[in-house]
């Protein structure tokens, strides 16, 4: 099968999408030719499979939107006649576009956010296909929107065989500083009564890439300060893979205050590095399966307002013993292996990709 896929970037430094250089190399060994269209060549030196090409919009050399489009348009409209099938990656104008230009060639689109938007619909009306995480990460229904699982490297986030220290308990959010992220819901929890006494180091991990975000960050810092928390809590800004993997190893509990809607995959790399993970989302309740303790870490959906509750879950998990918690992460680790590791992923990709190929 030969194969065109559009996405943002191909760096594997990139701190949100370091991730799709890992995808195109598992889905190279599943097609004959992988063609790779992004924003911007990839980094010189980044080894790919023999069977992908990459083709650049042109961002590296200065050019502008209305050239970069012109380019997008050259090089789909290039390619679609030798293509079996165009898959475009969380961006919808990549997949109207592409459908417009190629109707003839059959159009994947891959997304998973809350957000609707005009382009989403109309992707969502061209492409043959929508594929998402779970049902509820995709914000639209539909016959065409197939819930296939998400793609995180088993290989990369893998547990060490050391235990995280215990001396200084480490707790760890990733993702970028957002309000939709709700790191002050978790600062106003790390200022719960219920906490006093207890040992802990907060590390936020994520960057601040528009004003919007940074005004944000610079507010949570305001509060951390004023709570007299600043020397408990780290903000580390965007971090490579590697980073953000080595904390995971040293965190004793990871926290993710998405909403439904959001399947963050920031939550996924914890429950497979074994690191216990409360989260707001509903949508986890089927890796947590029906252990009391695994599901008391999924909060009900509106006690991401409600610091008290969060901050009792969050007492606990700190409090769990090694022998209790390592047994139930394990059968945690062992269904979001079997749901949403990358290998399974690519499997379930290319049997849809073979259905609209027919």
């Amino acid at each position: 099968m030969r194969t065109l896929l559009i996405t943002q970037t191909l760096d594997p430094a990139d701190p949100l999408l370091g991730f799709t250089v890992g995808w195109v190399r598992a889905l190279a060994a599943r097609v004959d030719r992988l063609d790779v269209l992004t924003l911007a060549a990839p980094p010189s030196g980044l080894l790919l499979p023999p069977n992908v090409r990459s083709f650049s919009m042109g961002k590296e050399s200065g050019k502008g939107r209305l050239a970069m489009l012109r380019e997008f348009v050259a090089v789909v409209r290039r390619l679609a006649p030798h293509t079996d099938v165009i898959f475009s990656h969380m961006v919808p104008r990549y997949a109207w576009l592409a459908a417009l230009i190629a109707p003839q060639t059959p159009g994947i689109l891959w997304y998973t956010h809350e957000k609707q938007t005009v382009e989403l619909r109309l992707a969502l009306r061209l492409v043959h296909q929508v594929v998402t995480a779970v049902p509820e990460s995709f914000p639209l229904r539909g016959r065409k929107v197939r819930a296939i699982g998400h793609g995180i490297d088993p290989t990369f986030f893998t547990p060490t065989a050391q235990p995280p220290q215990t001396d200084l308990p480490l707790i760890l959010q990733v993702g970028r500083l957002s309000p939709i992220k709700g790191q002050h819901t978790v600062i106003k929890a790390l200022q719960q009564p219920i906490l006093e006494g207890l040992a802990w180091q907060m590390v936020f991990i994520g960057g601040t890439p528009n004003a919007d975000s940074q005004a944000y960050a610079a507010a949570l810092k305001d509060r951390a300060a004023q709570a007299g928390l600043s020397e408990r809590i780290t903000f580390t800004g965007a971090l490579p893979p590697e980073a953000v993997r080595d904390y995971y190893q040293r965190a004793w509990v990871a926290l993710n205050v998405s909403p439904p809607g959001l399947f963050d995959k920031a939550a996924l790399e914890g429950l497979l590095m074994g690191v216990p993970t409360l989260v707001t989302n509903p949508a986890f309740a089927t890796l947590y399966g029906d252990d009391e303790t695994a599901k008391g870490w999924i909060l009900p959906e509106k006690a991401a307002d409600q610091s008290a509750a969060f901050a009792l879950r969050l007492r606990d998990a700190l409090r769990l013993p090694l022998e209790q918690r390592h047994p139930i992460s394990e059968r945690i680790r062992a269904n979001t292996l079997e749901q949403h590791s990358l290998p399974r992923l690519m499997d379930r990709l290319i049997g849809v990709f073979q259905e609209v190929v027919r």
